[in-house]
């Protein structure tokens, strides 16, 4: 038998079912550092790594900022990231739809 779970691929990002399943991210979260991260459809955009939040190779899980997250921290902590270092954030999943489906989208608190 082949295990159809190793053929997944696996995503070095943050998404809501990642969030919605683990307890630490009902805690405050600070930032360790921002990075860039080209997409698939080759967009390159900013990733937020946390403390204490990793792959199974012990790299950082990035969530990766849309144009609202983006706005929040930018508003909040301003345009240089590197100032964003150190700074506590807390995530909230909100209802949202994708393609007309019902899902969850993960907002920015400060």
């Amino acid at each position: 038998m082949v295990n159809a779970t190793d053929f997944k691929t696996k995503s070095n990002t943050l998404n809501a079912e990642i969030i919605g399943k683990n307890e630490i991210f009902k805690n405050t979260l600070v930032v360790m550092g921002v990075v860039t991260e080209t997409m698939r459809d080759q967009k390159v955009k900013l990733g937020l790594a946390f403390e204490g939040i990793v792959n199974e190779e012990m790299l950082p899980k990035l969530l990766i900022l849309n144009q609202t997250n983006l706005k929040v921290m930018i508003d909040n902590f301003g345009e240089d990231t590197n100032g964003w270092k150190g700074k506590q954030i807390k995530l909230t999943l909100i209802p949202s739809s994708f393609n007309g489906q019902p899902t969850k989208s993960i907002l920015i608190n400060v």
